[in-house]
């Protein structure tokens, strides 16, 4: 099944994880390895996870609940 995501970021997006010019995003599995290097380094790893609401409104639109001011 195709997501409408999928399918703005194939037809809008020059670069399948960038919005706009200054927010990219990671794909899980990229995520996932950088998160395994961190933690075998170090015993403790913090990392700050957005969602599709919070992007839109750092974007400086609206996205459901979220209203962007």
């Amino acid at each position: 099944m195709i997501t409408l995501k999928f399918i703005f970021q194939s037809l809008f997006l020059k670069d399948k994880f960038q919005y706009e010019d200054n927010i990219q995003v990671r794909g899980v599995d990229d995520s996932y390895q950088d998160l395994c290097k961190v933690l075998d380094k170090n015993k403790k790893a913090y990392f700050v996870r957005f969602g599709d609401g919070e992007i839109a409104t750092m974007m400086g639109q609206d996205h459901r609940n979220y209203k962007y001011n």
